[in-house]
């Protein structure tokens, strides 16, 4: 990857009735190299544990771009 720090950001909406839920879950960013875009050398970010009751889930960054050095 890049040299700058990548910091993943997870935006979700959440019942107002589940919120205290989230404070029991630590959530990981997971980039598999295996299942990288080979033709643009991206990986796209998975983000787990993923709970049903989150609604409009949104990464940011979605991808990261892979450097590769010689």
């Amino acid at each position: 990857m890049e040299d700058e720090e990548v910091k993943i950001m997870i935006y979700y909406k959440v019942d107002e009735r589940k919120a205290s839920e989230l404070n029991e879950i630590e959530f990981d960013a997971i980039l598999n190299y295996s299942q990288r875009n080979k033709e643009d050398s991206t990986i796209t970010v998975k983000v787990e544990p993923m709970p049903s009751y989150l609604e409009e889930v949104r990464v940011e960054p979605a991808t990261i771009k892979l450097k590769y050095e010689q």
